[in-house]
């Protein structure tokens, strides 16, 4: 019969320790690709970019100009360029008289001018100047020359018109990903996180699971192996190593979608991230640990000191305290086992982490009220509140409350003699 509880116990030991390294390589793979979606569609290259912004006008000005059709203003540039020829005949008299009066030579001239060309009989015929040049603008040719100049100058003056945006990060994600736009590798990165959802949680719930189920095969037994205790212990240090690894909380804050409507054509601008951080307890330790300020650093220390370091031992001096009967008496392993347990920070940390995700949560939700109470009713405006935990927090949990368990089966009192058999 004990042979049978240890290769239960064994066989559930095996499943924990050969589902996590799946579970951690892939929940960091999406923590990654998550990262480089909320980079790459930042709203600081969207709505806050100039660069961004010219390319749509731009687009909507091109748009206007090819939709132009000059025979449909005709009578206005008729009016218009009668006004202009008829300026233009006055100037040109004006001019010449001017250059000739001057002197007896110009005089004469002027007097010649004045015999054989009749400036009024030359006004009369503007009408028909002004329908000769109409006639050659609205030409399929000619309205195509003047929309390609148009729409050539239009681009120079997009070119001329920019900010410096330092755009490495979001041109490497590109790259990596062989996109050709930012939608594109969006579209890839989200298939990509996509194909793993579902069996990265069955991985997960399957490891939860084993855990759980060995702890109740451990925990119902009159007589508790050495075997299962030993598989209960490391399985223990597993999923703590798994929760403090991989991202417990996501936080996410996004413009689904801006978008109104300029001279007929819609202006867009979609997935729009204002926030967005995934973080395991480890990452955060290297990011404090690697601040210039030295109170970053202390913090950082005491984080995984308290949430890593601390379970450790304590896990340690349970072992010895469960297996070896001098260790009982001794105070330092008892102090390890039971006492030290108040400055660990893995259930603080659970509930600490329930309440930023509930309280980041209320934030959001209130300020993403407050903005879409004063965009005007012609604004389409719809934000997103992306916030939610992961399987970290899940695994962690399962760790803390599992570990109070252990704390109990640790304090039983074995029975004599074969109370701990193999």
């Amino acid at each position: 019969m004990r042979l049978f509880a240890n290769l239960v116990s064994i066989l559930l030991f095996i499943v924990i320790v050969g589902l996590a390294p799946s579970v951690v390589r892939d929940s960091l793979a999406d923590q990654r690709a998550k990262s480089r979606i909320a980079e790459i569609n930042h709203i600081m290259y969207g709505i806050f970019s100039v660069n961004a912004w010219k390319e749509q006008i731009a687009d909507i000005v091109v748009a206007e100009i090819r939709k132009l059709d000059l025979k449909q203003t005709a009578d206005k540039l008729k009016s218009t360029i009668e006004t202009q020829l008829t300026a233009v005949i006055d100037r040109l008299n004006e001019q010449v008289r001017e250059s000739n009066k001057g002197s007896l030579g110009g005089k004469i001239k002027q007097a010649l001018i004045n015999l054989v060309v009749n400036v009024e009989d030359i006004k009369k015929g503007v009408p028909k100047y002004a329908d000769a040049i109409i006639d050659q603008m609205t030409k399929p040719e000619t309205q195509k020359l003047v929309k390609e100049m148009a729409t050539k100058q239009v681009r120079t003056y997009v070119r001329q018109s920019f900010t410096e945006q330092n755009m490495t990060r979001v041109e490497k994600i590109l790259d990596e990903t062989k996109a050709e736009s930012v939608q594109e590798a969006t579209a890839k990165l989200h298939a990509e996180i996509e194909s793993r959802r579902a069996s990265l949680e069955w991985r997960c719930y399957g490891m939860i699971g084993a855990l759980v189920l060995l702890f109740a095969w451990v925990g119902f037994r009159r007589h508790r192996t050495a075997v299962s205790v030993v598989c209960l212990f490391l399985s223990l240090i597993v999923m703590l190593g798994v929760g403090v690894s991989i991202p417990m909380l996501d936080l996410e804050a996004k413009v689904q979608e801006l978008s109104f409507v300029l001279l007929g054509h819609k202006v867009t601008f979609e997935n729009q991230i204002l926030y967005f951080q995934s973080k395991s307890v480890l990452d955060v330790f290297w990011l404090m640990i690697s601040h210039a300020d030295i109170k970053m650093k202390g913090v950082g220390v005491l984080l995984v000191t308290f949430s890593v370091v601390v379970p450790i031992l304590k896990m340690g001096a349970s072992i010895l305290y469960f297996f070896r009967e001098k260790s009982r008496s001794n105070r330092v392993v008892q102090f390890l086992a039971f006492k030290i347990g108040k400055w660990s920070m893995a259930d603080v940390m659970v509930i600490a982490i329930m309440m930023a995700y509930i309280g980041f949560n209320g934030i959001v939700d209130a300020q993403f009220r407050k903005m879409n109470a004063v965009v005007p009713k012609d604004v389409t405006f719809f934000t997103t509140n992306g916030t939610t935990l992961q399987t970290g927090y899940y695994v962690f949990i399962t760790y803390v409350l599992l570990a109070m368990v252990l704390s109990a089966y640790v304090r039983t009192e074995p029975p004599r003699g074969r109370s701990v058999t193999a």
